[in-house]
């Protein structure tokens, strides 16, 4: 008898074994890596929204709502309320086509007067600081239904404080 016929199929039965283990492998690497990516997807989307709120009261902030005239802005504010009616809507398309279609940020941006003080620093009486909030808000809406704000992808809001000293 030849050496062949002595053999039971241990060498395949190692080999499947040991084949199983790669499989089992390969799959918690493949399991691993789409956990990763959308670890880092979420970075990247919380991220994006943050730097959409900043963005929207950097440009409010650097660009003061009550412009040269700040006490009549500041006055007519607060016969409405307290609310100085300044906002802005900045819509960034992240699409190849430009037509925020598959993937889009908000970013919106409001300012509301708080009250004013004197002016330390300066003649007395001749210059308020009027104090504001600025609110800046940053949106990833769902594609799917993005008239559901509560559907968001991601979503930031991000709030600071500022003042302009003007003329009373």
């Amino acid at each position: 008898m030849s050496d062949f016929n002595k053999q039971k199929g241990t060498v395949l039965l190692m080999s499947l074994v040991f084949l199983l283990i790669l499989t089992i492998l390969g799959l918690s690497s493949m399991q691993n890596a789409i956990l990763e990516t959308k670890i880092a997807n979420n970075y990247n989307q919380a991220n994006y929204v943050f730097q959409a709120a900043e963005s929207a009261i950097n440009s409010l902030s650097s660009n003061p709502p009550a412009g040269s005239d700040v006490p009549q802005v500041v006055e007519d504010a607060l016969k409405s309320n307290a609310a100085i009616p300044t906002s802005a809507l900045i819509t960034v398309c992240l699409d190849a086509d430009n037509n925020c279609n598959d993937f889009s940020i908000e970013s919106k941006g409001r300012v509301r007067y708080l009250d004013d003080s004197p002016a330390s620093g300066y003649s007395l009486g001749l210059y308020v600081n009027y104090h504001f909030n600025f609110t800046g808000e940053g949106s990833i809406p769902d594609p799917d239904d993005a008239a559901d704000r509560n559907k968001d992808l991601s979503r930031s809001l991000v709030s600071r404080g500022g003042s302009v000293i003007a003329p009373k």
